[in-house]
């Protein structure tokens, strides 16, 4: 079995990308309204809570983008040790 498919090459143009955006829109929206919507809730409610509270995980996520590399060197290496010492769990053999 081959590690790659053979696709044809398809002309780019602004009708397909706006497609797969409208695509990307459509999946994304039901994940992140609800959480936008809360959000947008209580800061009518309390906007200096919410403030803080926003203030707060956007120092996370700084955090979190510090050591992301990190992160990601490690799972790739846990993946690649799976791969080479368990031949069992490979996709193709």
């Amino acid at each position: 079995m081959p590690l790659y498919i053979k696709q044809k090459k398809r002309g780019t143009n602004y009708l397909n990308s706006l497609l797969v955006a409208f695509i990307f829109a459509a999946g994304w929206t039901p994940c992140i309204g609800p959480i936008f919507g809360a959000i947008m809730y209580a800061t009518v409610l309390n906007p200096a809570q919410t403030f803080i509270l926003m203030a707060f995980f956007i120092n996370k996520t700084r955090i979190l983008l510090k050591y992301s590399d990190m992160l990601t060197k490690i799972g790739n290496s846990g993946c690649v040790y799976i791969n080479v010492w368990f031949p069992q769990y490979r996709l193709y053999k």
